[in-house]
């Protein structure tokens, strides 16, 4: 590989390790905002839309080269995409908060990577090679330890967990697809979520609005999700579809350490233990990859006999 197509692999790493820190800090901002969750749902996703277009009016404003906020066709459906999933999303953490099954949720959402993979080999050719496959075992393994019983739960939460995985690995395929800059769509996307939301809480009696700390609020959904979100959104531009898949799965393994940090909730030795096998796989196939693009041109490893 040239020097060019290596940093721009290094570039993909870079953006999806960022966006994947900025999102360990979602589930934390949002527990301090203290809000119900019609609330959060909506005022959270106009946050995000309202971030994203001041963002773009700034940088078209002051550059001129803003990119698209939904490039074409391929950005409606990603659009679609990201915005069905956290749909799905909502509702599987309803449900999983009402029969306790959270873990299998967290469990089904981990097979986004290796969704991608299978989407990126399907669809667009793309092999993963022998490290990504390791890492994606890996990860499985990780969440499985950090879930507890990923087989509980109801008929929906799995439906929803499968689902909200499945529709995360197309929407990263279609950016990796298309080549086109995708930074601002998943936050476009939130306008249906957030119509959901404001027909949610139109249909109760009255209108209730539960925000415990509009500060933390506003961090979550102007801040927060817009930094993940864009830079995870743009590394699929750089890195094969699974690899990109692999660092929104940091927000399983780190957003429980600042839960404990903030909250006092506790952490259990198999959490620990699964949240350093996902850290591990990431690290090591962002490695392998990177190593074995700068390897020179004709040389390869030497095989022992």
């Amino acid at each position: 590989m040239t020097k060019a197509g290596s940093r721009s692999l290094v570039m993909g790493y870079g953006l999806a390790l960022l966006g994947g820190l900025s999102l360990t800090a979602d589930i934390p901002t949002l527990r301090l905002a203290d809000a119900d969750l019609t609330s959060a749902l909506l005022f959270r996703s106009l946050l995000e839309v309202g971030a994203a277009l001041l963002i773009w009016a700034v940088w078209r404003i002051a550059r001129g080269d803003a990119p698209a906020l939904v490039p074409g066709w391929p950005g409606l459906l990603v659009s679609f995409f990201y915005g069905l999933g956290s749909i799905v999303f909502i509702i599987g953490v309803m449900e999983s908060a009402e029969h306790g099954a959270t873990g299998a949720l967290l469990f089904l959402l981990a097979t986004s990577p290796l969704l991608a993979a299978l989407l990126s080999f399907f669809f667009l050719g793309e092999r993963p090679s022998l490290p990504t496959w390791i890492a994606l075992a890996t990860v499985l393994l990780g969440v499985g330890l950090i879930a507890g019983n990923p087989t509980a739960g109801s008929t929906l939460v799995k439906i929803c967990g499968f689902g909200s995985a499945l529709l995360i690995a197309a929407a990263i395929t279609t950016s990796r697809w298309s080549g086109r800059a995708m930074g601002f769509t998943p936050l476009i996307a939130c306008v249906l979520p957030a119509m959901i939301g404001a027909a949610i809480m139109m249909m109760g009696d009255g209108v209730t609005i539960e925000v415990g700390s509009w500060f933390w609020l506003t961090v979550n959904g102007a801040l927060v999700l817009p930094i993940a979100f864009f830079l995870l959104a743009q590394a699929p531009q750089y890195i094969p579809a699974p690899q990109a898949a692999l660092f929104y799965l940091l927000e399983t393994t780190i957003a429980p350490v600042w839960l404990f940090l903030i909250f006092g909730e506790t952490l259990s030795t198999p959490a620990l233990i699964g949240g350093a096998l996902i850290v591990g796989a990431v690290a090591y196939d962002t490695f392998m990859q990177i190593r074995r693009t700068r390897r020179p041109p004709g040389i390869r490893p030497r095989r022992s006999a």
